[in-house]
């Protein structure tokens, strides 16, 4: 017992020291971390409204460092800045403005460019070195049917705190685009609040290369084979080192493993790419500790598309994305389902054993 409160004593000054030297907290108590300031940012009085400028100053004015400096910033935007669906949906050209952070700031909309654009100035005005990153991201026009653009389609954000560039998208940490409505859905994201280079690669990548922040860069062509692990992927605690390839090749059937925390569960499903999801079950998760065996058989040959869900095993009742995959398949397994299971499965952590059936059809006269 004296050993566990030394311990926690430890972990707790060393928190402290961190924030009060300013350095960013990635971990999970980061929101805990940022309660103070992000209440502060959450409260602006109208008479803080008046400008750019009057709100900056009113942000950052109780924050102890620069990190609490950017935190208030991006707090403020993510939560009171909206996304422009109508012109990012707008088949005419792009609106310009002489002033696209002031347009921001003014009608409290914009697509990227805005976000960033606002959150440099008001990096500028608090006396922060902020840069405007320029490039590709896999968004919702990826996510939807996987065609990136010629051209770079987003813009992001570099902060230098402590020695060290960080990186910030506050258009992502807003919220997201409803797939099916196309409305924008304000949901606040802390992922995306310094976010690591090794993290961000996998969704955003920059016109300019030394903006990936890598120790070994690597090809727009590498970039677009990497798998599109979003904020929830991390949030679950999966390993970024892991299935990171976006398209695979598989013959009638195949297992992909993920080392997963114990207080999550896995979900999966399985469809024809670009077409309906597929009337019986496919796909099968098995537990083994820390190991989630995702097995699946293919009905027929054909391009599929993997997606992956997860959440915790407690305090959370609905699944999220956290990723997908295209699979190439070279020849099918002639409609051989899975057997289904419910969520009680998953949430027992039981497995079928070894040797054990696990298509849903079985065969007369065969002793399983």
């Amino acid at each position: 017992m004296k050993k566990m409160i030394i311990t926690v004593l430890f972990v707790l000054v060393i928190l402290s020291s961190l924030i009060a030297m300013g350095e960013p907290a990635h971990c999970d108590l980061k929101q805990n971390i940022y309660d103070a300031i992000d209440s502060h940012a959450d409260n602006v009085p109208a008479s803080a409204l008046r400008s750019i400028e009057s709100l900056t100053i009113y942000l950052v004015k109780p924050a102890k460092n620069d990190t609490e400096k950017v935190r208030a910033i991006y707090r403020w935007l993510t939560r009171n800045i909206e996304y422009d669906t109508h012109e990012y949906f707008s088949s005419q050209r792009k609106r310009l403005y002489a002033d696209p952070a002031e347009n921001t700031f003014r009608t409290r909309k914009s697509v990227c460019e805005g976000y960033a654009r606002l959150f440099k100035r008001m990096c500028d005005i608090a006396g922060l070195k902020a840069e405007i990153v320029s490039g590709w991201a896999k968004g919702f026009y990826y996510q939807q049917d996987g065609i990136m653009p010629y051209q770079s389609n987003h813009a992001w954000n570099a902060v230098l705190l402590n020695g060290r560039w960080h990186f910030i998208d506050s258009t992502w940490g807003a919220g997201h685009i409803n797939g099916e409505t196309k409305r924008f859905v304000r949901e606040f994201d802390d992922h995306w609040f310094l976010t690591t280079p090794q993290q961000l690669i996998f969704t955003h990548y920059p016109e300019e290369q030394k903006w990936q922040l890598l120790d070994q860069v690597i090809s727009l062509k590498e970039w677009k084979s990497l798998a599109n692990f979003n904020s929830n992927y991390f949030k679950y605690g999966f390993d970024p080192e892991e299935n990171k390839t976006a398209w695979i090749k598989a013959s009638s059937s195949m297992v992909i493993k993920f080392n997963v925390p114990l207080n999550v569960v896995v979900a999966s499903s399985l469809s024809i790419l670009k077409g309906h999801e597929l009337d019986k079950n496919y796909t099968l998760q098995q537990r083994r500790g820390n190991i989630i065996y995702v097995m699946i058989s293919f009905p027929e040959k054909g391009t599929y598309e993997l997606k992956l869900y997860a959440k915790y095993r407690e305090h959370e009742e609905i699944y999220k994305q956290i990723t997908s995959y295209k699979i190439e398949v070279e020849q099918g397994n002639n409609y051989q389902a899975l057997v289904k299971t419910y969520n009680h499965y998953d949430m027992a952590e039981v497995e079928i054993l070894d040797k054990s059936p696990i298509y849903a059809n079985l065969n007369s006269g065969y002793r399983y």
